[in-house]
């Protein structure tokens, strides 16, 4: 038969067993108290939420901006290439084209989306310069804006 191992002696004594406060009562042994667990996995969770949370705002900031960003560049383009056919029948008949000038430079007659209505060409390249340095370093070149065959900026004036 298997004997059973020998009983401590007198002087020693047993292992501390792992629910006993002797086995907590080390360096981090505060770290492995229930409540402490509570509070360190409390203020894990609380973080991640609020790094997950502030990451899905920034994304939708973003993109409501690349939305109006589009509408903005479309609206630019649009105005732009009025202004750039008036420049080509301007080159046949100076005189006549400035009663159509004067409609397609007007902010409340000519405009693509609602939103536009009432703003001039400079309050347009405002807010696209904005929006581009919001999420850019530096915003992009008017050329790349203007439509194409437009070599040159129109002066409005």
């Amino acid at each position: 038969m298997d004997a059973l191992p020998d009983a401590p002696a007198a002087g020693d004594s047993a292992p501390p067993r792992a629910g006993s406060d002797t086995a907590k009562s080390g360096k981090w042994g505060w770290l492995d108290r229930p409540f402490t667990l509570f509070i360190l996995g409390s203020v894990l969770i609380s973080l991640s939420g609020f790094t997950f949370n502030n990451y899905n705002t920034c994304r939708g900031t973003f993109a409501k901006d690349q939305q109006q960003l589009g509408r903005l560049y479309r609206e630019y383009g649009r105005r732009i290439g009025r202004l750039k056919i008036l420049q080509s029948y301007a080159a046949k008949d100076p005189a006549g084209v400035i009663g159509p000038a004067r409609v397609a430079l007007d902010p409340n007659a000519r405009f693509v989306f609602l939103d536009f209505k009432g703003r001039t060409l400079d309050d347009i390249d405002f807010e696209t310069n904005y929006l581009e340095t919001k999420w850019n370093k530096e915003p992009t070149p008017d050329y790349a804006r203007w439509p194409a065959g437009l070599t040159q900026p129109i002066d409005a004036a």
